[in-house]
Parts: C-alpha cells; structure tokens; sequence
C-alpha cells in the first residue's frame, strides 16, 4: 500500500481495517470493499502418522468431550476407532461418560486424569443367576462397552461421590 503524505492518519483509518473473527478467517476492509479471507487452521500434527489412519485423533479435553457428545447423540457410530495423541487433564470440566462403546478405543500410553464421574451413565438390563432381570446404571469413564476393545489407556484419580438409591454399578472405565 503506498501512502502519500497528505494522508492524516483519520483518513488511513476510514480507508483500511482489519478484523479478525477466529483463527481461520480474517476480514479486511479497504476502501468500503470488503474482503475475507480462509487460512487453514494449524494440524495439531504436522507429522501424520500413518498408524493413525481411520481413527478419531483427540489432542484435548475439549476434543475429548466433543466425541464423547457425538458418540452418545448418534453422529458417530459407536463401534468408532478412537485414538488419544495426548495426556488429557479433566480437572475442573463437567464430564459426561460414553454410554455405549463397541469399538476401538487407544489411549496410545496416554493418560486421563481428574475425571469426576457424575451420576449419569449407560442404562443396562442384567440377569442374575436366578434369571432375575433387573435395570442399573452403569457408570465409569465408559458405561457400556460391548464387544469393544479399550488398549493402552491409563485413567489417574477418578472420582464417583454419590448419594443415590438408585441401583447402580461404578467404575473407572
């Protein structure tokens, strides 16, 4: 941009602006034309690994949450293949558990740590062996898992602090 020096800096204002409105868009105005313009968010890794390929690849809590949420309402199938890329630290989050699992689920040597289970989890039906059938909840870090396979995964000071006379089975995972 070639400024000349007859130009206050008002009239430089009034002619260009920028704004910025997230990390992948910037909208820049100049001269009552306005431009915007897409940049691709940073890869959490620019080194992909190929290992890595079909599955869900969570690098936070807040990712973590995320497909939590997406498992539990439909959007991703629960028979899913997820993998942990980092250590997740769940202190001070409201955690809501997977209530059904049936797929892959590598925590990659990783840890999930300060989770606080709340009373909410996957609702069973179970025999007993007298062939009696009753209804609990199920609640850990996953409230059912059926046919799943959950692998290299570390869970660090979880805690279940309830008062209930609701039937219900607690675990970490």
């Amino acid at each position: 941009v070639l400024i000349t020096s007859m130009m206050t800096s008002c009239d430089l204002l009034g002619m260009f602006s920028a704004q910025s409105t997230d990390e992948s868009t910037s909208t820049t105005t100049f001269k009552g034309t306005t431009t915007t313009t897409e940049t691709a968010k940073p890869d959490p890794d620019p080194n992909p690994d190929p290992a890595d390929e079909g599955f869900i690849l969570i690098y936070s809590a807040e990712q973590l949450l995320d497909v939590i949420a997406q498992l539990n309402s439909g959007e991703i199938d629960n028979d899913a293949q997820i993998k942990l890329k980092a250590d997740i630290d769940m202190d001070g989050l409201e955690f809501t558990p997977i209530y059904e699992f049936r797929g892959l689920f590598d925590g990659n040597e990783h840890i999930i740590s300060n989770l606080s289970l709340p009373l909410d989890g996957a609702t069973i039906s179970l025999t007993d062996g007298n062939w009696v059938g009753y209804t609990v909840t199920a609640i850990g870090f996953i409230g059912s898992a059926y046919n799943a396979k959950i692998t290299n995964l570390t869970l660090n000071n979880v805690t279940a602090e309830f008062d209930t006379n609701k039937e219900i089975f607690v675990g970490a995972l």
